[in-house]
């Protein structure tokens, strides 16, 4: 007999997020493993073996919508055909029209416009990837539901086929996209709430946030697990220092690698960076070429620092991000902690700072910050307070000695800190079910 199925479901291509990845490869020991994700056009990209990926159509993008608002008779017919995917489901989904009407109604354009688009979308995804189940040759033993927006299609594998549920919160839903209204991330959450006790295992990427979302949602103490955003050891790879800077004599780099966003504090960061009495630090920012990124390069340009001491490297794929780190000096998580999902956040980024080997320099966020000072592995700053960031800045482009220091524990804890060490929840809930096949 072989190994039980298990399909991973991504509302988005899943290339685009590691952890689809590193929690697909873990089970894979216990499963035959698909992943599936959503796709506009084209063949799904291939994946590494023993897995594979499985494309499902990409859902229609609404047409005819004009800036002004949505126009109303358009969408039922669009709405009315969802529903039929929902049949056996309805009775626990009082809360999306409510959903749909109170962003129409009561949310000033555009964050009612975005919202309901959202909810839309949230709809649609879940249709193409039932689509996708109803299809499948053999009914699956697990669906690992990667957020919410692919919950919905988990719930309704589980009434289909007497599956259990794994749900992989990757961040606090409702507060996942800025801008929406109140109301909206009221009754997002309230969806949330509705679906998640089908789950069988709940796991999210911090304690804090694990903690939260039990408040929020009336769940007991310590029924969301926690693993980590912590790279495999394997993509630290073995050569050095391969796509950072060219180093200059007396020169310290600090360098920020991932997307360039808003609420990221990278504006705060550069704008501090002329501030600094020498020189002698280095503002390193490489992330993919976005619109956002255009900005933060006019800024620097403003300020007279671009190419100077900010200089902005080329993006590199994944797998090169710990390789290509190694030619910096300090790794920085700017994060504003204004916002819930970066204050209780697990960046990738801190592991791979780690295993290149850097010291780290964080905002004072409640989980990256609790992570360094327990591993003594770097500092943090108070973004609220522009002296504490140039301070801190300046000591560590200073001392080498402190700034070697953090290195070193850095590297140390890369040793406990990444997925082999921390993907504990993952094992125990892949093992227990893959015995309970029928």
């Amino acid at each position: 007999m072989g190994k039980p199925l298990l399909f991973s479901l991504a509302g988005h291509l899943p290339h685009l997020d590691p952890r689809i990845h590193w929690s697909a490869k873990t089970a894979s020991e216990y499963f035959d493993v698909t992943v599936a994700g959503v796709w506009s056009s084209g063949e799904p990209r291939s994946m590494s073996a023993p897995f594979r990926a499985a494309a499902v159509p990409v859902y229609e993008r609404m047409s005819g919508r004009k800036r002004s608002g949505i126009r109303v008779p358009a969408l039922i017919p669009f709405v009315l055909f969802n529903l039929k995917y929902f049949r056996f489901m309805l009775p626990m989904f009082p809360a999306f029209p409510d959903i749909i009407k109170g962003c129409m109604g009561k949310s000033r354009f555009p964050a009612s416009y975005a919202a309901v688009v959202h909810c839309l979308y949230l709809l649609q995804t879940a249709r193409c990837l039932i689509g996708f189940l109803k299809k499948a040759p053999e009914k699956p033993a697990v669906v690992l539901c990667n957020d919410l927006d692919t919950l919905l299609a988990g719930v309704w594998a589980k009434k289909r086929f007497n599956c259990r549920i794994i749900y992989d919160a990757h961040e606090y839903w409702p507060y996942a996209t800025q801008g929406y209204s109140e109301n909206y991330t009221r009754r997002a959450a309230r969806l949330e709430k509705m679906l998640i006790p089908y789950a069988d295992t709940h796991i999210t990427v911090s304690g804090h946030l694990a903690r939260e979302m039990e408040r929020a949602y009336g769940l007991p103490s310590g029924r969301i697990l926690t693993v980590p955003n912590a790279a495999p050891t394997e993509e630290a790879g073995s050569e050095s220092g391969a796509g950072g800077p060219e180093p200059e004599p007396g020169r310290v780099y600090f360098l920020f690698q991932g997307n360039a966003a808003p609420h990221r504090g990278l504006i705060e960061l550069i704008r501090a960076w002329p501030k600094l009495k020498s020189r002698r630090p280095v503002l390193v920012i490489r992330a993919p070429e976005r619109p956002y990124l255009e900005e933060l390069k006019r800024l620097a340009r403003d300020l007279g620092v671009f190419g100077d001491t900010v200089r902005f490297a080329q993006a590199v794929s994944e797998d090169e991000l710990i390789r290509a780190a190694r030619g910096c000096d300090v790794g920085l998580i700017p994060y504003l902690p204004s916002e819930i999902n970066h204050n209780f956040a697990s960046p990738n980024k801190v592991s791979q700072y780690m295993q290149a080997g850097l010291a780290l320099l964080s905002n004072n966020l409640a989980s990256v910050g609790s992570l360094i000072r327990e591993y003594g592995c770097g500092e943090v700053y108070d973004s609220s307070d522009e002296a504490s960031l140039i301070e801190a800045i300046t000591r560590l482009a200073q001392d080498a000695p402190l700034r070697e220091a953090y290195a070193r524990a850095a590297r140390a804890a890369a040793k406990s800190y990444n997925w082999d060490k921390q993907n504990g929840a993952f094992i125990g809930a892949f093992k227990k079910y893959a015995l309970q096949r029928d």
